[in-house]
């Protein structure tokens, strides 16, 4: 009866520590995606928040296409990429649509995730006035 009793202790204790594991694997996967997460939200926020200070004149296409990826961005999150649109809206009332968006590789068996921010930019009142 001893020797059961050993042998089913046995085979739960190693039930226990195959559970634990994979647990503790998974909650390490969950944790290092979160991270990633975390550091494209920060750099999509950092990226909006330098396109927004610009003033109104320097708020070109051709600035926006200059920006890129920050290198501890690159170190953290190996993989990423960064994308910035600039849109006018309408000639009538000025506006620009500024869109920041960070992708990186979802790992192996999952798909490509995204952080996406969106902004509008309006001219200072002295540079809005155009024709009546």
């Amino acid at each position: 009866m001893t020797l059961f009793e050993v042998a089913v202790a046995g085979a739960l204790l190693v039930a226990a520590m195959v559970v634990t594991f994979q647990v503790t694997t998974a909650s390490a996967t969950a944790h290092r995606a979160l991270d990633r997460r975390q550091a494209a939200m920060r750099e999509a926020a950092g990226v909006m928040e330098r396109l927004a200070a610009l003033p109104w004149e320097e708020l070109t296409p051709q600035k926006v296409k200059d920006v890129q990826l920050s290198e501890e961005m690159a170190r953290a999150v190996p993989g990423a990429s960064l994308r910035v649109d600039l849109a006018e809206l309408s000639k009538a009332k000025p506006a620009r649509r500024i869109a920041v968006e960070v992708r990186w590789p979802g790992g192996p068996g999952r798909p490509e995730s995204t952080v996406r921010l969106v902004a509008f930019r309006y001219p200072p009142p002295s540079a809005a006035k155009g024709p009546p």
